[in-house]
């Protein structure tokens, strides 16, 4: 949506400005790059920044319509062998986990 939530990282940014900015780095900074860890406060207001973005700007209504009416149509088809197998196999699956699954 390229709306900014908070401290840009190396993964933010436009296209174009990304591919600046790793020509700019060294060998040494796009490794450090990949092994950086962020603290708890800087996760904590990231999420902060992006729930206040939620709160604000996505839909928290309901739709008002009435039940969406459904029928149900039942047909009666005949599986190729190799397909009736992968089915059988999977049932016995399925008792033998007492269904669980």
């Amino acid at each position: 949506m390229g709306i900014h939530l908070g401290v840009e990282d190396d993964g933010e940014g436009t296209a174009q400005s990304q591919k600046a900015r790793a020509k700019e780095q060294t060998a040494a900074e796009k490794f450090h790059a990949f092994r950086e860890v962020h603290s708890a406060s800087w996760h904590k207001r990231r999420d902060d920044l992006a729930q206040e973005f939620l709160n604000t700007f996505v839909r928290q209504n309901i739709a008002e319509i009435e039940d969406i009416p459904t029928v149900e149509h039942i047909h009666s088809i005949r599986l190729p062998a190799a397909e009736c197998a992968v089915y059988l196999e999977l049932e016995h699956h399925l008792q033998a986990l007492e269904m669980q699954a």
